[in-house]
């Protein structure tokens, strides 16, 4: 082949490659200026329009830091519950003690106990034996009874020596006899208690000092 022809045709081979690649970057082009012309439309819809809201500004750091938090609360302390007393079958030592535990669940739960009724109950519920038999009589004759005069009757029979005449009484007749001074000191002022004397007037009482009163 002559050498003159060969070239001439790879000259026209590479003109040809040249077009298509102009061709081509005319359409790029072309598209780009479409895709230009639909974003410009696109702005200016979204600023005419009367319901596109304004964007917000994203808070800054020092704002965050100008307003905390509120403090989480702390948590709730679980409240101690007082157990339930232990039954009063009427054995007439044991009343003053059944009396004070049930007094201190009234009190821990003043709304559960706000009423005279709730306090009947829940003493009733805690007797057996003769204390249930002798409440069942006073509310079979009182069903009404006030939770006052319930407890006055209640001590009336189940704690007949818890005047504090009688305590008092006993306290200046109480002898040690064969117990030890301890067990003797420790009644000694649980009669003083009931009896409402106080520390001092007990001590300038003739006869306290064989007594052991003190601390």
């Amino acid at each position: 082949m002559d050498p003159a022809d060969s070239a001439s045709r790879q000259l026209s081979i590479q003109a040809e490659v040249l077009e298509r690649h102009e061709e081509m970057l005319k359409h790029v082009s072309k598209e780009q200026t479409a895709l230009l012309q639909a974003m410009t439309e696109l702005k200016g819809m979204l600023i005419s329009s009367p319901n596109t809201a304004p964007t917000q500004p994203a808070p800054s750091l020092e704002a965050a830091a100008a307003c905390p938090l509120p403090p989480s609360s702390p948590p709730r302390q679980r409240e101690y519950s007082l157990p339930a007393p232990e039954k009063f079958d009427g054995e007439l030592g044991r009343s003053r003690g059944f009396l004070t535990q049930c007094s201190l669940v009234f009190r821990q739960q003043p709304c559960a106990f706000a009423s005279d009724s709730t306090k009947i109950a829940y003493l009733v519920q805690l007797m057996t034996g003769r204390a249930l038999q002798w409440a069942q009589a006073v509310l079979n004759t009182q069903p009404s009874v006030s939770y006052d005069v319930f407890l006055s009757k209640f001590r009336c029979v189940f704690d007949k020596g818890a005047s504090s005449d009688a305590a008092g009484h006993r306290m200046f007749s109480l002898k040690q006899g064969r117990r030890s001074v301890a067990d003797f000191s420790v009644e000694f002022w649980i009669l003083a208690e009931e009896s409402g004397w106080e520390e001092k007037a007990l001590r300038g009482r003739p006869g306290v000092a064989r007594h052991q009163v003190g601390p």
